[in-house]
């Protein structure tokens, strides 16, 4: 009897795992998701498979910081922002001259792995060369150096259909 129930209980647990494997490796709608480490910038996010890294003009210490696909596409960056809260730098962001994110840009404060971020969405009349570009900004767990260069805060720039799903899969790599 004790042998049929731990069996039964192994069973269960493998069909658990096979089950959880299987949601880590999609997200929305079937698609199969890559692991990306960067440790120039510290962070670990997932991006779509079929995304491809350019290379050309996008590449920081040799690893590249912008992937691109048919659905979509994301570019990660740091900013200094010494001294000035997470709101203040979206509000640079978010109101910059170039009009990066149209003339009324959403911004939407949020929690990831319970550090204060905010994201940015497009208005409308968002030039259309920046493909619906929308960011999230948010606090290092601690100083990051790139190239002598101290930075404080993590941005990332991906299209607003993506940019909640790889935000969320957003880790900071710490020694």
């Amino acid at each position: 009897m004790a042998k049929l129930l731990r069996n039964k209980i192994q069973t269960l647990i493998i069909i658990i795992v096979i089950f959880i494997s299987a949601s880590i490796s999609t997200i929305g709608c079937g698609q199969k998701m890559t692991r990306y480490d960067n440790f120039t910038f510290m962070v670990t996010i997932e991006c779509s498979d079929n995304w491809e890294a350019v290379e050309d003009d996008y590449l920081i210490n040799g690893k590249p910081t912008r992937f691109e696909g048919d659905s979509g596409f994301l570019q990660i960056a740091a900013i200094n922002g010494q001294d000035i809260s997470v709101d203040e730098v979206a509000s640079n962001e978010a109101k910059h001259e170039l009009n990066h994110y149209g003339s009324n840009p959403e911004v939407e404060k949020t929690s990831i792995n319970n550090r204060e971020a905010v994201f940015i969405f497009p208005s409308s009349d968002q030039p259309e060369e920046l493909n619906n570009q929308a960011c999230l900004i948010i606090k290092y767990p601690h100083r990051v150096v790139i190239d002598n260069e101290e930075y404080n805060y993590f941005i990332l720039w991906a299209d607003k259909k993506h940019i909640k799903e790889i935000a969320n899969s957003l880790y900071f790599i710490v020694y």
